[in-house]
Order: C-alpha cells, then sequence, then structure tokens
C-alpha cells in the first residue's frame, strides 16, 4: 500500500503524505477525531502514531516529522 498511491487514493479516509523521501499513510476519521499516520521505514521498520479526541490529522503527521530518521536507521542496523 506504501507504494501504491492508487491504492490510498481509493480509501475516502486515507491520504499519503510525503516525508522527504520517505512516505506515510494518514487515516483520518473526523468526526471521531481519531487518527493513525503510519510510516514504513526502509521496507522493513513501521512506525505508527495514533491518536484520538484531537481537532486535526496533522498533529500525528508533525510527530511523525520529528523524529530523526537518520538515527533510527543507524539505531536500527546495529
Amino acid at each position: 500500500m506504501f507504494n501504491n498511491p492508487a491504492m490510498v487514493a481509493s480509501q475516502p479516509n486515507l491520504e499519503r503524505v510525503r516525508m522527504g523521501r520517505e512516505s506515510a499513510i494518514v487515516k483520518w476519521e473526523a468526526d471521531r477525531g481519531r487518527v493513525e499516520a503510519t510510516l514504513l521505514l526502509d521496507s522493513r521498520i513501521l512506525m505508527q502514531v495514533k491518536g484520538q479526541g484531537i481537532d486535526s490529522a496533522d498533529i500525528a503527521v508533525d510527530l511523525l516529522k520529528e523524529w530523526d530518521l537518520n538515527e533510527l536507521r543507524t539505531e536500527a542496523a546495529r
């Protein structure tokens, strides 16, 4: 799903968000105030941020963007 934008586009509450060279998938349920942002890093590290009772999906996306992905890659390689 991460590499197929057509699959994401076919789902009404999913959005693909670019974060540099990476892509995250954001599932936003506005009526429930729920968000789930998922990032697959290097096809092997799954990062996920979930929240509820919030006003915008941007909060979860911003939180994912704050991670130092290069540092995570370095630590995961050990």
